[in-house]
């Protein structure tokens, strides 16, 4: 670990790269921090579009949130500033999300998905790391997905075949994004 940070966050859950930032979604107060690598600090905060945040995403135009209490994912455009799209139907309760450039990742328990951004359908299905699989991130080729339960972070192929476990650096993962080789 090149460092860590105390945060007064109470349960941060997703987490994305936005530039140098570290977005990190925090599910107790529904905020959306903004955290600066640079300084290593939180640089500002705004409400997300739900009560219970626990995944969010990147794409080009703005980004995906999951709130697994209303079992829905909605996309937040960045440059409209609103809500522009709600997946209501979604066949799973997502924890954690990704994005690939053309379809949505999640996580579900002891699986990991691949979902129809248009209307949510699960197209593939594949076994996670354990009972508790609770983030994912797409590095351009392989998917990176943290395991709760085992404290422990593994790698992916697209087909679903994980061919590395390296040890959490603290227990309990639940967000998981790469700047960089970081």
């Amino acid at each position: 670990i090149k460092f860590s940070i105390p945060l007064t966050l109470d349960q941060p859950f997703g987490m994305a790269m936005d530039n140098d930032l570290l977005l990190i979604a925090d599910r107790a107060s529904g905020q959306l921090y903004h955290f600066s690598i640079k300084d290593k600090k939180i640089v500002r905060s705004q409400p997300l579009p739900c009560l219970f945040p626990w995944g969010i995403a990147r794409d080009d135009n703005g980004r995906w949130i999951s709130d697994r209490e209303s079992n829905r994912i909605l996309h937040y455009h960045l440059k409209k500033n609103l809500v522009d799209f709600v997946l209501t139907e979604v066949e799973t309760d997502a924890s954690g999300l990704a994005w690939d450039g053309k379809y949505l990742w999640a996580t579900s328990g002891n699986q990991f998905l691949k979902l129809d951004p248009m209307d949510g359908t699960e197209l593939e299905t594949f076994s996670g790391p354990g009972r508790d699989t609770t983030a994912i991130f797409f590095d351009g080729h392989y998917f990176w997905l943290s395991e709760r339960e085992k404290d422990r972070i593994v790698c992916a192929t697209p087909e679903g075949e994980i061919f590395g476990v390296l040890p959490s650096p603290g227990p309990y993962p639940a967000g998981i994004c790469r700047q960089g080789d970081t």
